[in-house]
């Protein structure tokens, strides 16, 4: 799983000066102060504090992807069609499916990550390969390389 977080180089911009993609406001570009060149990667970040609604249309925006409502409103259709797909639509199985494979994915990665300390325990108590092994699911390769490392 890949995480990737986008640091911006230059102050952040006034919501005037946002670029809308699509009536809406979800890509923001950094420029480097030295270059004065736009940096972009492909991802980008704005942070939004979504307790405060100024009336403007990003507050309004916020309030929309906050809400557990399906919405109506002219100004932002695209976001309200695709909020109404995912949790009334075909997308609503998608988004389960999806996060039922993220769920696994993680559930993996976590016992694999108990199974690793329980090895190390078992290993500092003096435990043998074989029931290490039987006890974590590891294979004797893991547990050997985790003899090394402790």
């Amino acid at each position: 799983m890949k995480h990737v977080g986008v640091t911006l180089r230059s102050p952040v911009k006034p919501v005037e000066e946002l670029r809308p993609i699509d009536d809406t406001f979800m890509q923001k570009l950094g420029e480097d102060r030295e270059t004065g060149e736009t940096i972009s990667n492909g991802y980008s970040e704005i942070y939004v504090n979504t307790e405060i609604d100024d009336g403007t249309d990003l507050a309004e925006y916020m309030q929309i992807l906050k809400s557990s409502a399906i919405c109506d409103n002219d100004k932002f259709p695209k976001i309200c069609s695709l909020t109404d797909y995912y949790k009334n639509g075909k997308g609503r199985e998608t988004m389960c499916k999806v996060v039922e494979e993220y769920a696994k994915d993680y559930a993996k990665e976590y016992a694999k990550e108990q199974a690793i300390e329980t090895a190390k325990k078992l290993i500092l108590s003096g435990i043998e390969d074989g029931v290490i092994i039987s006890a974590t699911k590891l294979t004797q390769e893991e547990v050997s390389k985790l003899k090394a490392e402790v």
